[in-house]
């Protein structure tokens, strides 16, 4: 599914120092995991397109990232 770099974690909650690289599959796992992800969440960012899920989860979460 690729990789990305975390740029700027807001307010550091998710425990992403800035310049983490992580595969989007662990990036789907954490949120999955998480208090922000409920089943119907998940089950519809699995059915979209990787780069708009990634952009959910990143601004629910305040991260800046790219791919790499």
């Amino acid at each position: 599914m690729g990789k990305i770099k975390i740029l700027r974690d807001s307010d550091g909650a998710y425990g992403y120092p800035i310049g983490t690289i992580l595969s989007v599959e662990e990036l789907f796992k954490d949120f999955r995991e998480s208090n922000d992800c409920d089943d119907n969440l998940y089950d519809y960012l699995c059915g979209i397109p990787i780069p708009y899920a990634v952009d959910v989860i990143a601004e629910k979460w305040g991260l800046d990232y790219k791919f790499v």
